[in-house]
């Protein structure tokens, strides 16, 4: 059974704060409907409120309530999650949980065996980040979205063992979309007032309009390339569907053949290399179909 060691100190929670700051930048949060707040508010479900001081200070964390809890249902919880995700408990071993009282309620970093749990949260969102994270490394052989991930995450954990071992754990996918748009631009505003250079991508969207370096691709694309670009952008990392694909091509519920998206894919490759895009950013999964790196 995978081993977890709770921890907090100065150190993780800087590095904590320098990686949240890093993702408001690149406008992450933003771009998945997340609240950056610079400290919790009652208005809106904690769920979708990223913590981010604008000065870092530190406060320490208790992680004894973590540990004993953990403690109490550890054994059942690799156990269930073994019917779902059989993986998940050899690709765990040794892992590493900083608490802390920044960013969003918890979160996987580079490491599989490496996640952060955000203080005022149940263990219920570490399990469920653990259930996440699992998805997101066989995201190639599972073909999810991170949308797909998010609700089959909230699936799991309402499944009745898991409900009975995190009866704190409260689904996050429907939160996202149920911010009042006054509350969502105090957040915009907030991000303005922190004064962090935005990251400049190579590719986004913003406003609707596809951006290649910073600039407005208006003539570079078609307007298919284009819709096929959003649904790349909003889904790096993930598998766009050869079904999804095709219903920007030919309309939705409409398919024609593999061969015509796959030289749709080849093309589109071909504009973005002339525009000084690296082609192996466009990868094709066999029987799948693409997704952006």
């Amino acid at each position: 059974m995978p081993d977890i060691t709770f921890r907090n100190s100065p150190v993780t929670e800087k590095v904590r704060w320098k990686s949240t700051r890093i993702e408001v930048a690149n406008g992450w949060f933003e771009n998945h409907g997340f609240l950056v707040v610079p400290e919790l508010r009652v208005d809106v479900s904690t769920q979708i409120q990223v913590v981010y001081p604008k000065d870092f200070e530190y406060l320490q964390s208790s992680t004894k309530e973590f540990e004993a809890e953990w403690g109490r249902v550890e054994a059942a919880f690799w156990e269930e999650l073994d019917h779902y995700l059989p993986e998940a408990k050899k690709m765990h071993n040794d892992v590493v949980v900083d608490v802390g009282r920044i960013g969003t309620i918890s979160s996987s970093y580079w490491s599989v065996n490496h996640y952060y749990l955000r203080q005022d949260r149940s263990l219920g969102d570490l399990a469920a980040m653990i259930v996440n994270h699992v998805m997101y490394v066989e995201r190639n052989s599972l073909g999810v979205t991170w949308t797909k991930r998010e609700a089959l995450m909230d699936f799991i954990m309402t499944r009745p063992v898991m409900k009975k071992l995190f009866p704190k754990f409260d689904p996050i996918y429907h939160q996202l979309s149920k911010v009042p748009l006054k509350i969502r631009r105090e957040s915009e505003r907030y991000v303005r007032s922190l004064g962090i250079a935005p990251i400049t991508k190579e590719l986004e969207v913003k406003n609707g309009k596809i951006l290649i370096k910073g600039v407005v691709a208006a003539k570079e694309l078609t307007k298919q390339e284009k819709e096929i670009m959003k649904q790349m952008i909003k889904n790096t990392g993930d598998i766009v569907t050869y079904d999804e694909l095709a219903d920007i091509i030919w309309g939705e519920g409409e398919f024609k053949t593999f061969w015509a998206i796959n030289k749709t894919m080849q093309r589109l490759r071909a504009r973005l290399v002339k525009l000084g895009i690296d082609g192996k950013r466009v990868e094709a999964v066999r029987g799948q179909g693409y997704l952006l790196r």
